[in-house]
């Protein structure tokens, strides 16, 4: 468990932090179950839930064949094609 101090010199825990926000809808989310119901965005590493998450596909040519990698985006973020 990491340790912050807040400016007054008191140590913060999870439970007194405020908890992150969805940046999408501002739904509150768990440090704790970052990876299960919520991921940061690739290129700004802002907080998102699943259910806001967009995903951003690409091709990539492997040793032997093409395959997609995917990278998890927020909602501004995120390119659509065309």
């Amino acid at each position: 468990m990491t340790r912050r101090f807040s400016p007054e010199g008191e140590t913060l825990t999870h439970e007194t932090e405020a908890s992150p926000r969805c940046v999408d809808c501002g739904r509150e989310i768990l440090p704790r179950d970052e990876e299960r119901t919520w991921a940061r965005c690739r290129f700004c590493g802002k907080p998102v839930c699943f259910g806001c998450i967009r995903y951003l596909g690409t091709t990539v040519r492997g040793p032997f064949m093409y395959y997609v990698e995917v990278m998890r985006t927020c909602n501004t973020c995120y390119v659509r094609r065309g």
